[in-house]
């Protein structure tokens, strides 16, 4: 069971010290096992080109629930190279405005939701993650995306915040 943060105590600027919005390859290896490439749609945008490496590890099986890129330790073994586009951004999606996390990561649930103490903070990860965002994803792949969300069996939360903090 991973240590729950207790950050009441500390200011809006050490908890953003602390707490970043994604994890490390370490996080997500040892703590929870690449949960995320092991038991969710593995899917690529209509719009994205793949490249031939995870072409090659996932095929003919795109769509299946584990992704043929980990490696035996659990890492993703084109994480330097060309992703498709759901692995870079995941577990957050724009989402009407908001950014849509995914509570089937643990390292949502049980680092980046409990260290948000306070509407600066909130607003500081928000736009953080959204700047990532914004980046990553064309307009056209935020619909495409958005249109994802709306199939997605998945247990998200909507996350709003002020961009102007």
């Amino acid at each position: 069971m991973a240590t729950r943060l207790r950050p009441r105590h500390l200011s809006p600027n050490q908890v953003m010290k602390m707490v970043k919005p994604y994890p490390d390859g370490f996080y997500c290896s040892k703590i929870c096992q690449s949960q995320c490439c092991r038991n969710v749609d593995i899917y690529v945008l209509k719009s994205e080109e793949i490249s031939y490496e995870f072409w090659k590890a996932n095929y003919p099986s795109l769509g299946r629930k584990t992704c043929g890129c980990l490696d035996a330790e659990g890492l993703c073994s084109i994480h330097e190279g060309p992703r498709p586009l759901i692995c870079r951004i995941y577990p957050y999606f724009i989402y009407q405005g908001g950014i849509m996390a995914s509570l089937n990561c643990k390292y949502v649930s049980e680092v980046v939701l409990p260290s948000l103490t306070s509407h600066v903070v909130r607003d500081r990860v928000f736009k953080q993650i959204l700047e990532y965002l914004t980046l990553e994803c064309s307009d056209e792949q935020v619909v495409e995306i958005e249109d994802r969300l709306r199939q997605c069996k998945g247990v998200f939360l909507l996350i709003r915040g002020n961009l102007d903090a």
